[in-house]
């Protein structure tokens, strides 16, 4: 695990330099997520993932990337969420290049750590950072509405340890996301660490979040946005938390939406890469 990190370390430290002009980022197929019936987006369309192959050194090696976007913590931001493409994956493209960050960057140049690695690219659209979990779907004026985040995530799983993906003989993997989706990441960490060491036993697994590191702090009117925000979506969504979290905490369960509630709790390596000035924190904070 040490050269793991070492490298990560260094990957992210040379994000800090622009990237070349040498840097491509890899077209990624959809791969809809049909043989998992509970799988669903808000809107009940198929759920899904893109995926590029890695080549080469990377041919047995993942990083797995959750798409952030923010939350729906009402019965009517989720309504409105699911006409979107975060609720939605009937206008989702059959190839896209997505994030154009520096651990999609095919660039051995620019990121010498997973320019070859096999890329995941988990599309969301249940509004929960992949935790949501009613079994019956919420009528909400008329429109039945599916908050099945954690059956995605299972299928995701599956689906890449059965076809011929390889996460079943993984030798590397880094797990990541973005804003909701580096929250999604610190979530589902040990789950995914127990999932592929299940079926790879020395497998090195690692979780590195980007701007997901959301705190429980008030405001200068004594408000925690935050707060208010997870605590309205764990009634609406039902989530599935971090089980090792579950067990070790007093009181309300929704503590375990927080980061420093929940890294306090992982089991597997971290590597958290935040801020200083998030925007978003900053104004959640009001400062």
């Amino acid at each position: 695990m040490r050269s793991l990190f070492s490298t990560l370390f260094i990957a992210v430290v040379a994000s800090a330099v622009p990237l070349t002009g040498a840097s491509t980022f890899p077209m990624m197929q959809l791969n809809s997520l049909t043989a998992y019936p509970n799988a669903k987006c808000l809107d009940n369309s198929t759920a899904g993932y893109y995926f590029a192959p890695g080549y080469g050194g990377g041919s047995n090696k993942f990083y797995i990337d959750h798409q952030g976007g923010g939350w729906c913590e009402t019965e009517a931001k989720c309504l409105e969420r699911s006409t979107t493409t975060h609720g939605s994956s009937l206008d989702w493209p059959e190839e896209a290049e997505w994030r154009k960050s520096l651990l999609f960057s095919t660039s051995a140049e620019d990121n010498p750590l997973t320019h070859s690695w096999n890329k995941v690219y988990i599309r969301y659209c249940d509004g929960s950072s992949f935790t949501s979990n009613r079994q019956d779907p919420v009528e909400v004026d008329g429109v039945l509405l599916h908050m099945r985040g954690i059956d995605i995530i299972d299928a995701v799983m599956e689906d890449l340890s059965s076809g011929d993906k390889g996460l079943d003989t993984a030798t590397d993997v880094i797990i990541g996301g973005c804003s909701a989706g580096g929250l999604a990441a610190l979530l589902h960490c040990d789950q995914w660490a127990g999932h592929i060491k299940g079926q790879s036993p020395d497998a090195k697994v690692a979780c590195a979040p980007e701007s997901g590191f959301f705190v429980d702090y008030s405001n200068m009117t004594e408000k925690s946005t935050f707060y208010d925000l997870m605590g309205y979506s764990v009634m609406l969504h039902n989530p599935v938390l971090p089980t090792n979290c579950v067990n070790n905490v007093d009181g309300n369960l929704f503590q375990c939406m927080f980061p420093e509630v929940i890294t306090q709790h992982l089991e597997t390596p971290l590597f958290v890469m935040q801020s200083k000035y998030d925007d978003w924190a900053r104004g959640a904070i009001e400062l």
